[in-house]
C-alpha cells in the first residue's frame, strides 16, 4: 500500500490531461527539512515532476528511501540538469507500508525552489 501526495498546478486533478505547468527554470535546486516523530519513518520517495499525458512535465528528479531521525534535517534534490520548462508535479512525496509497518508521522517544513 502506497499513500502518495501530490503539490499540482492550477487545476485541480491535473494529471497531464490539461495544459499547464510552470516554467521554473533557473531553479537549481528543491529543498526541504523534514523529520520523523519517532525517528524511524522511512519516506519511500520525494519528487518534483513525473506527471505523464498530453502535457507532460518536462522533467523528473527526485531522492528515494530517505530514512528520517527525530531531529530536522534539511534534504536537497538536485535540479541544475533538469529542463523545468513546464512542470505541473511541483511536489510529490509517496509513504509505503513496506517501509513503515507500524506507519509513520512525518513533519515536513520550508520546501522552496532555490
Amino acid at each position: 500500500m502506497l499513500l502518495t501526495w501530490n503539490w499540482i498546478n492550477l487545476t485541480a486533478n491535473n494529471w497531464g490531461d490539461k495544459k499547464g505547468g510552470y516554467n521554473i527554470t533557473g531553479a537549481t535546486k528543491l529543498t526541504f527539512w523534514a523529520r520523523g516523530a519517532n525517528g524511524y519513518e522511512i519516506i519511500s520517495e520525494v519528487k518534483i515532476g513525473g506527471i505523464s499525458g498530453d502535457y507532460s512535465d518536462t522533467d523528473v528528479a527526485w531522492l528515494k528511501k530517505i530514512k528520517l531521525t527525530g531531529s530536522w534535517k534539511k534534504y536537497t534534490i538536485d535540479l541544475s540538469k533538469s529542463d523545468l520548462s513546464s512542470i505541473s508535479g511541483g511536489f510529490c512525496i509517496v509513504f509505503s507500508k513496506k517501509d513503515n509497518p507500524k506507519g509513520c508521522t512525518v513533519f515536513l517544513d520550508d520546501i522552496r525552489y532555490e
